[in-house]
C-alpha cells in the first residue's frame, strides 16, 4: 500500500519460524500450482502455494503474454512488507480472484530487494500513472512489458472490479490502453535521462538542498513534513554536515531534535533495540513495525556521528543498541547479515513489540515498575488492540544523556524485557543475503571500530566483508546481488557494486590491509564496465533487462542513497587513497552528467551533494588521506582529550612541529582554546649541512581542551608531504572533534 495511507486491515496469518524454513519450501513445492516454488526469494515462495498461477520475472512470462496476446499483470513486493500480506491474504489466496487472473492475465511476481531495477522502473510508473507510489505495487502491462495502469494495495472488492474493468478494455480499447504506455514510456525516458548543466557545480548546489530540507522540516516533532515520517537519513546527514561546516546553529538544532524525537517516540524499539521502518503519525508515535537492514545501518552510522559531534550519550547509546540488535538478531553465522524482520506475528502487526499492563506487572517488582514508568511511557495503542509501546518520557532523554547510572538501570530494564519478548512467536526474518545491505552495515560496523574502539565491531566488519567477497564474488568476476541458503539469487546492480566497493574501502580504512584497496579497485572497474552509459554518461541501475522497455536508472537519493550518488563518493575515495587523477576525473565527469537533473530539485540528492560539498571544501571526517594517498590521518576524542594520529608511507615524510624551513612547512595543528602536545622527531634529514627534524612512519599527536563545546569545535592540521625526490604543496585538512 501507499506508504501515506493509514493502517488498516490485520495482518497476515501467524508464523512461528525466525526464518522461511527447508521444510516450508518443500511443503510449498509440493502445493505449488505455480513457477515459483524453486524460487531463491523468500518473498515468492510465499505466493508459492497461491491459486494464482504466478510467473517468476523471465522470457517464459512474456512469451506466454505475447502468444496468448494477454495483459501481465505485475505484482511487486517484498517478504516482510505487511501490506503485500493483506493483499495477498485478502486476494491472491482467493480462489475466485485466483481464477479470473488467471484466465484474462498473465501474472508475474517479483522480489523488489531482488530486482531493484524491475521496481524502478515500474515505481516510476505508478507515480506518474496514480500519483502515488508504495508496495505492493500493482501494474497492468502489455505484453511486451510497457505500463498502462498501476497503483498499490487494493481490497479485495475494488480488486476485482479494476480487474474486470481493464479486462474489458483490453478487448474492446486495446489501442488507446497501448498508446497511453507508449506516452507512460516515453516519459520514463525523459526522466531517466541524466542532463548537463553549463558550468561548474558549486557550493550553493549543496546550500540550496539545505534551504529546501528546513522548508519541509517540522519544528515540533523533528524531521520532515508530516504523516508519515520516514527517518530520511541522507537528509539528516546533509544538514548535520552543513551545520559544522557553515556553523549554522539552525541547521545543528534541527538534527537534534529529529534524532531526539525518533530515539525518544516509537520508531526506536526500546526493547530490543533498532529502529522500524518509520511511523504512520507525525509524533513518532505508532510504528510500521518492519525492520530493514538498510534502515539499521544508516541510523547507526547517524547517531554514531552525532555522539561524536555532541558527546550525547543517549545517541551513542541508540547508535550501540543497535548494532547490538543486527549482530544478535540479523547476522547469520557465517557473519553476513539478513535482509529484514517482519512487522507481523500472530496474525496481527506490531504484537511481537507491544506489552499489556499484566505482563510488565508480572516481570518487573514494584519499584522497578515505578522507577521504570518514571522513565519509560507506556502509550495504548487502539490499532493493537488497545496494547502499549514503550516510549521515553519528555525531559528523560536528556537525563539520559547525562547520567550514566540511570543508563544503565534503564538497560537492565531493557534486558529482562527482551527476555520476556522472546517467549512470544518472532516475526519472520527475510534471510536472503543482500549485497548492497550488508555492504552498508559493513561500513557503519567499520566506522562503529574506528569511534568506538570496540573490537567487536572490527571483526564483524572483517568478517562479514570476507564472507561476502567469497560468497557472492565468484568466478569469472560476477558479482551476486543476493544469496539464500548457500543458492545465487540474480546478478548484481550496480548499486550493489557501489556500496561493496565502499565496504572494501572502510575495511581498507580500518584494517591498512592492501588487499581491500585493490578489491575496491577492482569492483569499481567492473562496476564502469558493465553499467556506464557511453552516450549520456551516468551509471545505469542494471547492466541488461532486455524484458524491461527502457533502461532502468536511480538517479535520486531514496529510502537509500542511490547507486550514482555512492559511486560518485567512491571515485573521491578512491582518488584520495591511490591518488590516481582519472578516479577524479570520472567523479567530475559523473556529477557534470547529472547536474541538470540535480539542480531542479536539490534536497532529492542529500547524499550527493553532502559529498559534492566535501569535494569543494574538504572533509570533516575524523579519518582523512592526504598527499596523493601517502598519508594517514585518524582523529579520536574521549571527553576535554584528544588524539591525531599521523601514519605515512615508506619513503615519506613531513617535517616535524619545530622545524619549518623557508622552503617547506613544519606539522602544524591550530584550534581554539587548546593545548597541544606534539611528539620528538623520529627521523632526519641534512639539508645543507644542517639537521632537519622529521616524522616519517606513525607519529601520534596529543591535544586537551581547556573546555567542552558543542558542538566540537574544528581542528586544523598543516602539513607539507616529502619523499627523496619531491615535496608535494602544502595542504590542509579540516577534522572535526
Amino acid at each position: 500500500m501507499n506508504h501515506a495511507n493509514p493502517r488498516g486491515g490485520s495482518g497476515a496469518v501467524a508464523s512461528g519460524r525466525n526464518t522461511l524454513s527447508s521444510s516450508g519450501q518443500a511443503g510449498a513445492r509440493r502445493m505449488s500450482r505455480n513457477r515459483l516454488a524453486d524460487s531463491s526469494s523468500p518473498y515468492l515462495l510465499q505466493h508459492a502455494a497461491n491459486p494464482v498461477l504466478w510467473h517468476p520475472w523471465d522470457e517464459q512470462a512474456f512469451l506466454l503474454a505475447q502468444n496468448s496476446q494477454r495483459p501481465i499483470f505485475l505484482s511487486i513486493g517484498y517478504a516482510t512488507c505487511h501490506w503485500c500480506h493483506v493483499m495477498a491474504r485478502e486476494s491472491f489466496e482467493d480462489p475466485a480472484i485466483a481464477s479470473f487472473l488467471n484466465h484474462h492475465f498473465v501474472p508475474v511476481k517479483v522480489d523488489r530487494e531482488q530486482l531493484p531495477d524491475v521496481d524502478n522502473y515500474y515505481m516510476i510508473a505508478c507515480s506518474l500513472l496514480s500519483g502515488q507510489g508504495g508496495w505492493p505495487l500493482s501494474a497492468f502491462l502489455t505484453p511486451e512489458g510497457k505500463p498502462f495502469y498501476a497503483a498499490t494495495y487494493w481490497p479485495p472488492q475494488q480488486f476485482i472490479h479494476y480487474l474486470s474493468q481493464i479486462h474489458q478494455l483490453w478487448l474492446n480499447s486495446r489501442d488507446q490502453l497501448e498508446r497511453e504506455a507508449e506516452q507512460v514510456i516515453t516519459t520514463i525516458r525523459e526522466l531517466n535521462q541524466p542532463e548537463k548543466a553549463s558550468g561548474h557545480a558549486s557550493i550553493a548546489l549543496t546550500r540550496d538542498a539545505v534551504e529546501q530540507l528546513q522548508e519541509s522540516f517540522d519544528n515540533k516533532h523533528g524531521g520532515f513534513s508530516s504523516a508519515p515520517k520516514f527517518p530520511r537519513e541522507a537528509a539528516l546527514h546533509l544538514l548535520l554536515d552543513w551545520a559544522i561546516r557553515k556553523g549554522d546553529r539552525r541547521c545543528w538544532q534541527q538534527v537534534q531534535n529529529s534524532l531526539d524525537s525518533m530515539v525518544r517516540g516509537a520508531l526506536f524499539d526500546h526493547i530490543g533495540g533498532g529502529f522500524h521502518r518509520y511511523t504512520t503519525d507525525r509524533q513518532w508515535q505508532l510504528p510500521h513495525f518492519e525492520k530493514m537492514l538498510f534502515n539499521q545501518a544508516q541510523l547507526s552510522a547517524l547517531y554514531l556521528r552525532s555522539w561524536q559531534l555532541s558527546g550525547n550519550r543517549l545517541h551513542r547509546h541508540a547508535a550501540e543498541l543497535t548494532l547490538q540488535f543486527v549482530l544478535q538478531q540479523m547476522r547469520r553465522k557465517d557473519g553476513l547479515f539478513y535482509s529484514a524482520i517482519d512487522a507481523d506475528s500472530e496474525g496481527s502487526e506490531g504484537r511481537y513489540y507491544s506489552w499489556s499492563r499484566k505482563e510488565l506487572a508480572r516481570s518487573l517488582s514494584g519499584a522497578e515498575c515505578q522507577r521504570a514508568t518514571g522513565m519509560l511511557q507506556l502509550n495504548i495503542i487502539p490499532e493493537l488492540e488497545n496494547r502499549s509501546l514503550f516510549t521515553l518520557r519528555r525531559g528523560i532523554a536528556e537525563q539520559l544523556a547525562e547520567d550514566p547510572e540511570a543508563l544503565r538501570f534503564l538497560d537492565g530494564i531493557r534486558q529482562r524485557l527482551q527476555q520476556l519478548r522472546q517467549q512470544r512467536i518472532a516475526p519472520l526474518i527475510d534471510d536472503k543475503i543482500v549485497t548492497a545491505w550488508n555492504a552498508m552495515m559493513i561500513s557503519t560496523l567499520a566506522e562503529a571500530a574506528l569511534q568506538l574502539g570496540e573490537r567487536q565491531y572490527h571483526q564483524a566488519a572483517e568478517r562479514a566483508a570476507t564472507a561476502l567477497w567469497h560468497q557472492h564474488r565468484v568466478k569469472d568476476n560476477q558479482l551476486w546481488r543476493d544469496s539464500r541458503d548457500g543458492r545465487h539469487g540474480v546478478i548484481a546492480s550496480q548499486e550493489d557494486y557501489a556500496w561493496f566497493c565502499r565496504a572494501c574501502l572502510a575495511v581498507y580504512d580500518l584494517t591498512e590491509d592492501e588487499c581491500w584497496l585493490q578489491r575496491a579497485e577492482e569492483l569499481n572497474q567492473e562496476m564502469r564496465e558493465h553499467f556506464w552509459d557511453n552516450s549520456s554518461g551516468g551509471f545505469f541501475l542494471s547492466d541488461n533487462n532486455p524484458l524491461l522497455p527502457g533502461p532502468s536508472r536511480q538517479l535520486d537519493d531514496n529510502a537509500y542513497p542511490a547507486g550514482n550518488s555512492v559511486a560518485y563518493e567512491v571515485l573521491l575515495m578512491l582518488n584520495q587513497r591511490t591518488g590516481k587523477p582519472h578516479y577524479l576525473h570520472r567523479a567530475d565527469q559523473l556529477l557534470n552528467n547529472m547536474q541538470a537533473n540535480v539542480l531542479r530539485y536539490p534536497s532529492a540528492y542529500s547524499y550527493l551533494l553532502r559529498v559534492l560539498a566535501q569535494r569543494l571544501e574538504g572533509g570533516r571526517e575524523s579519518l582523512q588521506y592526504g598527499a596523493a594517498g601517502a598519508l594517514w590521518l585518524s582523529l579520536r576524542r574521549r571527553r576535554n582529550r584528544f588524539e591525531l594520529s599521523l601514519s605515512l608511507q615508506e619513503g615519506w615524510h613531513l617535517q616535524a612541529h619545530n622545524s619549518p624551513t623557508e622552503q617547506r612547512m613544519g606539522l602544524q595543528l591550530n584550534i581554539s582554546g587548546a593545548d597541544i602536545d606534539y611528539p620528538e622527531a623520529n627521523d632526519s634529514e641534512c639539508v645543507d649541512g644542517k639537521v632537519i627534524p622529521l616524522y616519517s612512519g606513525r607519529v601520534l599527536v596529543r591535544g586537551k581542551l581547556n573546555a567542552i563545546s558543542t558542538p566540537a569545535p574544528l581542528l586544523q592540521v598543516r602539513y607539507q608531504a616529502c619523499n627523496q625526490r619531491h615535496c608535494l604543496p602544502p595542504e590542509i585538512r579540516v577534522m572535526q572533534l
